[in-house]
């Protein structure tokens, strides 16, 4: 609203100042026009209503102009940015307003407000927009930003001297909710991101490249909300959010909010591009950790170390596989772990050609530490071993399979689903 709206009363020896707004010198200051410019202000302290208005609104995408009706729900259309290339903004639906009940001479400060809450009720988004118009001139929004939940449109009025305080205003309020994206605009945005990605959106998006929720209680989280974009999260035993997975990619709001815009929400190429920001936030702590895992294993098996450290290239001449059997001299059955602490799982189906292990060459298995890490887990995934009792005859590898606050086999999951 603007500064010029009605807060406080006020009297100033010269020129008349009532509820914050200041009438204009050249009138207020006549003392024969001085009565008449008192007026309006004596009529809104009885209580004697302004001139009524309403706001209009009318709304465009692909399909077309349509009016836009009070408390209507209305969606970002995925098919107005077929590519980051062609549209680097994801294209809002194109909103206008007009106000009636107005005189052709009066002037409107428009205002727009949008606001939306995610399920962990500690997250969300907001955006502010202002404008002011000719009473009778049409608003276009210009959005600046995606955004969407409850938006709140607000006409405010006042008469072309500018004497007085607003002679009306009116509100309006509608929804802006997402449709999803379709596979082809998400294969068609990959760009640089890393070769598990495909497998990535389909397992965090609960088997579909869903930025927002299809229906109510999508991926058996009953707080997800149709058209609202997509939400997995924890809490802990008071409340606090621990995780909260937002869009396709599951960016953590808990984990990574310095990756977070209002984009990340509602426009799932910002959500990849957040995704991958993590990753590359990522990238150097796994492959560094991986690194000084095979320093390790090289040393046990008294093989020649090469490669720097933190760039997940080291080899070592010699190699000692992720056993295949129960013996500890090789290690326990990939990914088959200690029983007190590991969970037996099947092969890593759409992983196992780049998690390899070969002598004199760079190991894709680094690349589970960097998937485990983009999970928020307190440790990585396959690491190298010295066994509890007899760490100076048996030592190999082993992996953590849980991952972050839900527990979950982040590494198992994402390999075992199929990547689009």
């Amino acid at each position: 609203m603007s500064a010029r709206t009605a807060s406080r009363v006020q009297i100033q020896v010269g020129r008349l100042t009532v509820f914050g707004v200041r009438a204009p010198s050249y009138l207020c200051g006549n003392h024969l026009l001085r009565a008449w410019c008192v007026l309006p202000f004596l009529l809104m302290l009885l209580g004697v209503p302004a001139r009524a208005q309403t706001i209009q609104g009318t709304y465009t995408t692909t399909a077309g102009p349509s009016t836009l009706s009070q408390n209507q729900t209305i969606y970002i259309d995925p098919a107005a940015c077929p590519s980051l290339a062609s549209c680097p903004v994801f294209p809002m639906p194109e909103v206008a307003f007009t106000v009636s009940g107005v005189s052709s001479s009066d002037t409107v400060d428009w205002s727009v407000n949008a606001e939306y809450a995610d399920q962990s009720k500690e997250y969300g988004t907001g955006y502010t927009l202002q404008a002011t118009k000719a009473a009778d001139e049409q608003w276009s929004v210009s959005w600046g930003d995606d955004v969407g939940g409850t938006i709140t449109v607000e006409a405010v009025v006042y008469s072309e001297d500018g004497c007085g305080p607003p002679t009306g205003s009116a509100t309006f309020t509608f929804v802006i909710k997402g449709e999803t994206e379709t596979a082809d605009q998400v294969n068609g945005n990959m760009g640089s991101m890393p070769w598990f990605t495909g497998n990535m959106i389909t397992e965090e998006s609960c088997e579909g490249d869903d930025q927002f929720s299809p229906s109510n209680g999508f991926c058996s989280e009953s707080e997800n909300i149709a058209g609202d974009p997509l939400w997995n999260g924890t809490f802990s035993s008071t409340g606090t959010p621990e995780s909260d997975g937002i869009g396709f990619m599951q960016v953590d709001h808990v984990k990574d909010p310095g990756v977070f815009t209002n984009c990340t929400y509602w426009n799932f190429i910002c959500n990849m591009s957040s995704a991958y920001q993590v990753l590359l936030d990522d990238e150097g702590g796994a492959y560094t950790f991986w690194d000084s895992q095979m320093k390790q294993m090289c040393m046990w098996v008294k093989g020649t170390y090469s490669g720097t450290p933190g760039t997940g290239e080291t080899t070592c001449s010699k190699v000692q596989q992720p056993g295949t059997g129960d013996n500890p001299s090789t290690g326990p059955t990939y990914p088959l772990g200690s029983a007190d602490y590991y969970q037996e799982q099947s092969p890593l189906t759409y992983c196992s050609s780049h998690f390899t292990l070969s002598a004199g060459a760079a190991s894709g298995w680094r690349d589970s530490e960097w998937i485990k890490a983009y999970n928020g887990a307190a440790t990585y995934y396959i690491f190298w071993h010295p066994d509890t009792e007899n760490p100076n005859t048996y030592q190999y590898w082993v992996s953590n399979n849980t991952s972050g606050p839900t527990d979950n086999n982040c590494v198992y999951n994402i390999c075992n689903s199929a990547p689009y």
